[in-house]
């Protein structure tokens, strides 16, 4: 009788430790990628007031929501934030232009303040850029880790 309470209390003990190591490890995960959009917001925000198109001016943008992390779509550990503004004359032909600027923007914010970045990976990507119902969405990537990167790579394959 004595062997199954031992054993009862080994599991007990098996599954408390699994259960805090968890808790551990999601709160690590929270606090870097809270770090993490610290980063990207303030490159994206910086970034975007050099983008200039006929009907989006980075400069006079407005964000229409709080940036949001999209992590929690495609896994745990990808650095990826959407950010949203209001722009109801914008078109989607300014899209590409948009992207480009933007990227072209954070790769130099990136460089001049010597962020960390995946080796052979740029720091920051524009990911994914749409209009929906006068609201213009940009999802940036902050390349610091192996998740980030196969999203990106899982994002660029069911884009072919």
């Amino acid at each position: 009788m004595s062997i199954i309470y031992i054993l009862i209390v080994m599991m007990i003990v098996l599954i408390g430790g699994y259960i805090i190591n968890r808790m551990h490890r999601k709160k690590a995960l929270l606090l870097l990628q809270n770090t993490n959009l610290k980063v990207t917001s303030q490159a994206f925000f910086d970034s975007v007031e050099a983008v200039s198109t006929a009907h989006f001016d980075g400069k006079r943008a407005q964000k229409f929501k709080e940036p949001a992390l999209i992590a929690d779509v495609w896994g745990k550990g990808v650095m990826a934030f959407e950010y949203m503004f209001d722009t109801p004359e914008l078109t989607v032909k300014e899209l590409a232009d948009i992207k480009e600027q933007l990227t072209a923007s954070l790769a130099i914010y990136a460089q001049k303040n010597h962020l960390a970045h995946l080796e052979g990976c740029k720091t920051f990507v524009v990911s994914d850029i749409w209009l929906f119902a006068g609201v213009l969405h940009i999802d940036i990537s902050y390349v610091v880790n192996d998740a980030t990167k196969n999203y990106l790579h899982d994002i660029k394959a069911a884009n072919e």
